[in-house]
C-alpha cells in the first residue's frame, strides 16, 4: 500500500491525500481516513483541511471486508501562508491625477 499527498500541509488549505492498494484476488477495497481532529473521509483520494498548525495523526484503514491493513501517518501542518497584498496601482499618478503633461 502506498500513500501520497499533493500540496503542502498548511492550516486552512486543501491537502489531497491518495492511497493505492491491491488485492491478490482483485476484491473491492474500502479506504477510510481517520484524522486526529475528529474528521473521517472515505475513498482512495480525499481532501482535508486542518484548522490550525500542529501535528496531526492520520490513520488510513483499507479493508476487503475480511482482512484489514492500516497505515499510520504523522502530518506536520504549518501555519497558513500570508496572503499577498493586492496592488492598488490604477495607472494614475499621485492623488488620482493622471501623470504626464497637460494641454
Amino acid at each position: 500500500m502506498s500513500v501520497t499527498s499533493r500540496g503542502k500541509a498548511r492550516a486552512r488549505k486543501r491537502l489531497v491525500l491518495s492511497a493505492v492498494a491491491s488485492h491478490p484476488a482483485g476484491a473491492d477495497l474500502t479506504y477510510t481516513w481517520s484524522f486526529s481532529d475528529g474528521k473521517v473521509r472515505e475513498g482512495a483520494d480525499v481532501v482535508h483541511r486542518f484548522k490550525s498548525k500542529g501535528e496531526y495523526r492520520v490513520v488510513l484503514t483499507v479493508t476487503d471486508g475480511e482482512q484489514t491493513s492500516r497505515v499510520r501517518l504523522l502530518v506536520e501542518v504549518k501555519k497558513a501562508a500570508k496572503k499577498a497584498k493586492k496592488s492598488t496601482g490604477n495607472g494614475k499618478g499621485k492623488k488620482g491625477k493622471r501623470s504626464g503633461s497637460r494641454r
